[in-house]
Formats: C-alpha cells, sequence, structure tokens
C-alpha cells in the first residue's frame, strides 16, 4: 500500500515550492517501509529525516490521526527531481506512479501540483488524489471548472493479475446494517459566504445533488432544490439527463458529396472528437457530443458512409441543456413527467409495458389508499387559479353495471359529465350485405328470413344484456322503415326489418341498415 503522507511544517521547517512523498511497503509486504519522496533540491530535510517508519509507526499514528512528517529527501537511487515553482510536474507525478509496484497504491497530490491525467500511463490498482484544477486535460469540450474540489481518480482494476478484473473501477461503502451515502447542504453555514459568486444565495435555493459526468460533461442529475423567500413551485427534488451537442459551422449538407443522415458518425480529422449527427442544416451541423472537443479549421469524416466533408469547420460552439426530466414537489409529493418546450420532443414519456392506476392497494394488502376512484386527466395550465381540466374516471363501486363504470369528471374531478362507454360493436350494411369499411367487432351478416338478418361477433361480448338503440334504416328508399333487436346473445344478434306497412320486409336498393351497440368495460 503506498500513500502520500503531508510533512509537519513548522517555523524551523518551513513549506517547500513543492514537494511530494509517500511510503512504499517493502517488496515481501511485511516490516519497514522505504521512503520514496519528489522534492526541490531546495527542500530542508525533516525532523525525522533519517527515520525509518515500521508498520507499527504507521499504524499507531493512523489511529491517532496523525499526519506522519518524513524526510523530503528520498532515499538513495530513488529520487526524482521536480522544479520549483510549480509548472508541469506530469513526469514526476509519472515516476511516482511506475514506484507503486504490483501492489497498488493511492497517491495524493498536494495542492497547486499541475500535471495532465490524460498523458500518464496508470498500472493495475492504483489510485490518485488531487485538486481538480491542477490537472492540465485538454481537448475536453465544456469550460475548465477551475474549481479548487479534490478528485479521487481510480485505475484500481486488479486485471490481469486477477482474470476477473476488467474495465470497471468501483467504490465500495459496506457495514453491518444499513450503509448510505448522505448528501447535506448546510445552508446555515455562514463562514464561507466569501465564496459566493454574483446573484448567488445560499438558501435562493438551497440545493444538493448527485451529478454522473463524462469527461467533466453533465449527463445525469438528481437535483434537490428549495427557497426561503416564499413557498416556490419549483421546489423539490428532479432527476433529469443532459443533451450536449456541438454546433459545426461550415459542414452543412453542402459540404458533403453525400448529406449526412441522422445519427451518422461523424469525427474529427485532427482532434478525434466523435458525434452523431442529430440536425443537417444547409451550412452547419448539429452533433450529440460522445467525445473529445471538435476545432475549428479541421475536417470532418462521416465513418457511416466513408465520407470526407470538402470544407473545414468554421467554428464550433458546445453547449449542454437539460433534458425534460421527473419531478417531484414538496409541497403535494405530485410526481411530474417532462418539462420541455413545444417540439423538443415528440413523446415525453414512454412506456413499453403496462402503466396501471390502482385504486385502493399500496405496499400492503391492507394499505387503503386516499384516492379511490383512478382517474386519467386531461388539463389545462396547472399554474392558473382553476385548471380546465377532463378526466376519465374508473369507479369501482359500479361493479354490476359495465356501462357506468368509466365516467366524464370536471375541473374538481366530482363533477358528472357523462359517461364514457366503449363500443362492443357496430356495423353499417346494404342490401347485399356489403359492410362498411368502419365495422367494429362483426364477424358475419346472414339474411336467414324476410327481413330478418343474423350478425356474429368477431369477439364474444362478456354478456347478452347489453346496451343499444334500435337500430336505423336509411337511404331515400327506405322512409318509413323501421327496425329492431329481435334477439340478444353474448356472441351475436338478430335484427328485424319492417316496410312502411310494418311487414316483414328485405332491405331495399339503395337503402342501408346500421346499428351500434354499447357495454363492457373498455
Amino acid at each position: 500500500m503506498i500513500a502520500l503522507l503531508a510533512p509537519q511544517f513548522g517555523p524551523s521547517n518551513p513549506l517547500p515550492p513543492l514537494a511530494l512523498g509517500f511510503w512504499r511497503q517493502s517488496p515481501n509486504g511485511m516490516g519497514e517501509k522505504r521512503r520514496v519522496t519528489i522534492a526541490p533540491q531546495s527542500c530542508r530535510a525533516g525532523r525525522v529525516a533519517n527515520r525509518v517508519l515500521s508498520r507499527r509507526d504507521l499504524l499507531s499514528a493512523s489511529r491517532a490521526g496523525l499526519a506522519l512528517p518524513f524526510a523530503l529527501r528520498a532515499d538513495s537511487g530513488l529520487q526524482a527531481q521536480a522544479p520549483a515553482g510549480g509548472g508541469d510536474q506530469t513526469v514526476q507525478i509519472q515516476a511516482a506512479i511506475d514506484r507503486v509496484g504490483p501492489l497498488g497504491g493511492t497517491i495524493t497530490i498536494p495542492e497547486g501540483v499541475a500535471f495532465n491525467l490524460q498523458a500518464l500511463r496508470l498500472p493495475p490498482r492504483v489510485n490518485l488524489s488531487y485538486r481538480l484544477d491542477d490537472d492540465l486535460s485538454t481537448d475536453l469540450p465544456g469550460p475548465d471548472p477551475a474549481s479548487g474540489e479534490r478528485v479521487y481518480f481510480s485505475a484500481n482494476s486488479s486485471f490481469p493479475a486477477q482474470r476477473s478484473g476488467g474495465a470497471v473501477n468501483e467504490w465500495r461503502f459496506t457495514a453491518p446494517f444499513h450503509p448510505g451515502l448522505v448528501v447535506d447542504v448546510r445552508k446555515d453555514v455562514r463562514g464561507a459566504d466569501a465564496g459566493l459568486g454574483a446573484n448567488q444565495n445560499r438558501t435562493e435555493p438551497a440545493r444538493a445533488s448527485y451529478l454522473l459526468q463524462d469527461s467533466q460533461v453533465s449527463r445525469w442529475r438528481v437535483l434537490y432544490e428549495n427557497y426561503g423567500a416564499r413557498q416556490e413551485p419549483l421546489a423539490g427534488i428532479r432527476i433529469h439527463s443532459w443533451r450536449a451537442a456541438y454546433l459545426l459551422q461550415g459542414v452543412g449538407a453542402s459540404a458533403w458529396p453525400t448529406a449526412p443522415a441522422l445519427r451518422d458518425r461523424i469525427v474529427g480529422d485532427a482532434s478525434g472528437a466523435v458525434g452523431f449527427v442529430r440536425e443537417v442544416r444547409p451550412a452547419a451541423l448539429v452533433v450529440e457530443w460522445f467525445s473529445g472537443a471538435f476545432r475549428v479549421g479541421e475536417s470532418l469524416r462521416n465513418t457511416t458512409k466513408s465520407e470526407t466533408s470538402t470544407s473545414p469547420i468554421a467554428a464550433a460552439a458546445f453547449t449542454e441543456s437539460e433534458n425534460a426530466g421527473i419531478g417531484m414537489d414538496l409541497w403535494h409529493g405530485t410526481v411530474t413527467v417532462g418539462d420541455g418546450n413545444p417540439g423538443v420532443a415528440t413523446e415525453t414519456l414512454q412506456t413499453y409495458g403496462n402503466l396501471k392506476l390502482v385504486p385502493t392497494r399500496g405496499t400492503s394488502v391492507n394499505n387503503v389508499k386516499h384516492v379511490r376512484a383512478p382517474t386519467l386527466i386531461l388539463g389545462g395550465n396547472p399554474e392558473m387559479p382553476v385548471p380546465h381540466q377532463l378526466g376519465i374516471q374508473y369507479d369501482p363501486s359500479q361493479k354490476n353495471d359495465a356501462t357506468r363504470r368509466l365516467v366524464a369528471v370536471g375541473d374538481d374531478l366530482a363533477e358528472w359529465r357523462g359517461e364514457w362507454c366503449s363500443v362492443s360493436a357496430m356495423c353499417s350494411f346494404d342490401a347485399g350485405l356489403g359492410v362498411e369499411t368502419n365495422a367494429t367487432n362483426i364477424g358475419t351478416i346472414a339474411r336467414t328470413a324476410p327481413g330478418a338478418y343474423l350478425i356474429t361477433f368477431l369477439h364474444p361480448l362478456r354478456r347478452p344484456t347489453w346496451i343499444a338503440p334500435d337500430p336505423s334504416v336509411g337511404g331515400e328508399t327506405s322512409d318509413g322503415w323501421s327496425a329492431r333487436f329481435i334477439e340478444r346473445r353474448a356472441d351475436g344478434c338478430r335484427i328485424q326489418l319492417y316496410d312502411r306497412a310494418g311487414a316483414r320486409a328485405d332491405l331495399p336498393a339503395g337503402a342501408w341498415l346500421s346499428f351500434l351497440i354499447l357495454g363492457g368495460d373498455v
């Protein structure tokens, strides 16, 4: 195990401009440690410059929470020179990493030691701890974070020493009961207010978040937000992804042998940056970012079509924007899906399974919910004083009347507006028994006697007590004619037709007979 340990400095031992040090376990993994230090030549020796600490020394100091002093002069043969003054220390950091050995370890880089993470070779089982703005990495699409945050960078895969290791670097927090990760915003602490920027405030809003990034580009976030000045509708929890895109000018449809298509893979010739086409304009491309930073002046390759742009990038603009997310407000606990501008997305919510509203049961069989009649609501602006809405409400109390289970309700979800009834069967046919193309659930139609027609359903109804008005007869040749159901069955029905004199008669040419059957659950 290797850990960089901060030396103890004071009036008699001043802080050097740059110093790195770590303790290295002996090759046999037991007993004494060897010091390995990166330091400028001008550094003074520490108070224990010539002492070699044992495992017991290290454990005792660790348990006491003490920082172990160490010499700023390396052991013979392990000297690694670092320039005084804070320039690029990548070579010296690499030298420290190379000394870690097969057992691996964690190297802590002090603040102010600049290096390029992209240029490092990282063997298995290595971790780095450093300040974010000390990393000199280039070709990242977003702005420089210029942040004093500590970063714990892991290359701790055990592959190939352990064949089960690989491309996953994980942190683990385990406990005998209920391990948890707590993110706590302490808006009551005023001592750091000097760090607030323009128009920033501890309480407007108070925020805490969990953010996933890809090469320092935001991709997914859980955000808590609350306000102290007033009860803000935006107060609550929000989960959303980010859209990361490049607008590349000068390489639009006219700059290619064949205009790029949606999702084509675009690669920068010089930068190696990768994106996928989202939009093709006459003089520009909008690409969904994947990696790297596109550069002005470079040509592009469409690897999907094996083509190269005939002109270079004239301008490149990188943007990050929030996608529609899922929110839960703190006042009511209401869950909202989507908050995008009209036309941004065609489907805010897609389900590839069943979407179910449950009226009475929760996590327990006996846990009765307050919502007794689940309702699908189509509404206007919810921030208006009286939102206009219409609900399709399922009434489970109507257990013996399937035609009254779906009710149309108004703004307060209690005002009765009507009933929603399913169409169980619908048909219109002529004298030749030709059926209209908009028929519903009709299998066959047959004449069984003068003016008598037998209709069978493709899908039988649950019971023969369905509701339907009398069939209607249309056409100039059938003025004064009438029809009625003479038999109702679950699998069909019989209709009898009567002429103007009330006699049973077949449907005349130029006339048609129509009927509509309601009933049953949707």
